[in-house]
């Protein structure tokens, strides 16, 4: 049998052990966490702010496209990528704060189908 192939006979240590109750909690907290960015996401705050990040990352754009200079080049490339995180971070925690409420609605969809069994 090849070591790919053999059966998985490793234990968890208990520390590394998580409880269902602290996944299901860590799910509803990251799902009102991407409540919140939804909120700021949609204010006119984030809207402005994002609209000079944009408008920043052309400038730079701009001039690191007139730039010959290896080390200017390297630090606005590096600035531009860290404005576009900037930019990139609300909607990855939504992505994840979509996933945890897919998470726990299967949960509640497994409780309740188990505690129908259990009355049976």
């Amino acid at each position: 049998m090849s070591r790919s192939q053999a059966p998985n006979t490793a234990e968890i240590r208990p520390e590394y052990q998580v409880s269902l109750e602290d996944l299901e909690a860590n799910d509803a907290d990251t799902a009102n966490l991407g409540d919140e960015y939804l909120k700021m996401v949609a204010s006119p705050g984030w809207v402005d702010f994002k609209a000079r990040i944009v408008n920043r990352i052309h400038q730079l754009d701009e001039a690191r496209d007139s730039t010959f200079k290896f080390r200017e080049w390297r630090a606005v490339t590096t600035e531009m990528s860290v404005l576009r995180s900037y930019l990139a971070e609300p909607q990855r925690i939504i992505q994840k704060a979509r996933a945890a409420k897919v998470r726990l609605a299967e949960l509640k969809r497994i409780r309740e189908e188990s505690g129908n069994e259990t009355r049976r």
